[in-house]
């Protein structure tokens, strides 16, 4: 149900590294994400597992940033437009939300959060929604290492304009020991990120990414075997229309 914010861990941010803690994607602390009020982005989020293709359309708009605090809207839905299908999330968050380094700390911050299906009323989520949002996973481990590589500057064109991007590719993995019918396996993760960014861009700045991430399990020694199909998924985000205070620019050329 929490598609939105699942998605938008593909779509990574600015290359650039703070002092905060990492949100959502490698090398991008929260301190550093653009939040002005009045901001909106839109993509289009196509991924790919076992060679089956689902996409959708997310948005996320800051409706209100203040010495209050600050409002968030996220809205996930089918590509195909079928309103009845989308899911709208708000979250209300005090003002100190952008220094938090934890989960924790996050929800501390959390003042409301609602959600609207389709054209249905606002409401408050039911305990089980609130645990299959796993907001845990806005920030990643720390275990993990980007190692990112700076890419000549190329044009990207896209549904809302064509722009000068600096490229970036990030690669991290991970691995833990899990148990597997009493044996003892490793399972690894690989993720390799290509990002194209442009700072006109609010929020992360992105204009396209593609992800690629990789999963498999191996049991055995003192030579492995991997016991599962490995697991891809590919995720490409391309951006649709993006709003800020003083510009605007969409898919139907406004």
């Amino acid at each position: 149900m929490f598609t939105a914010l699942m998605l938008m861990q593909s779509a990574p941010a600015r290359a650039a590294r703070g002092p905060g803690v990492d949100f959502m994607i490698p090398g991008v602390s929260l301190e550093e994400v653009d939040f002005t009020a009045g901001s909106r982005v839109a993509y289009l989020v196509i991924s790919r597992t076992y060679g089956v293709d689902d996409s959708s359309l997310v948005e996320l708009a800051v409706l209100d940033f203040s010495a209050e605090g600050i409002e968030l809207e996220i809205l996930s839905a089918p590509y195909s437009g079928r309103g009845e299908e989308s899911v709208r999330i708000r979250l209300s968050l005090a003002p100190h939300f952008q220094k938090v380094k934890s989960p924790g700390e996050f929800y501390s911050c959390l003042r409301e959060l609602r959600i609207q299906e389709g054209t249905g009323p606002f409401r408050e989520p039911t305990r089980e929604e609130i645990g299959d949002f796993d907001l845990d996973r806005l920030f990643l481990k720390q275990s993990r290492e980007s190692k990112p590589t700076e890419l000549a500057p190329r044009i990207m064109t896209t549904p809302a304009g064509s722009y000068t991007c600096r490229g970036y590719n990030f690669f991290f993995s991970d691995s833990s020991r899990v148990s597997m019918g009493g044996l003892e396996a490793v399972r690894r993760e690989e993720e390799s990120s290509l990002l194209w960014l442009c700072d006109s861009i609010p929020f992360w700045g992105l204009v396209k990414s593609e992800v690629k991430r990789t999963s498999h399990t191996s049991v055995g020694s003192p030579s492995p075997r991997r016991v599962s199909r490995p697991k891809v998924t590919l995720t490409d985000s391309i951006l649709l229309s993006w709003e800020s205070r003083k510009k605007r620019q969409s898919i139907d050329g406004e």
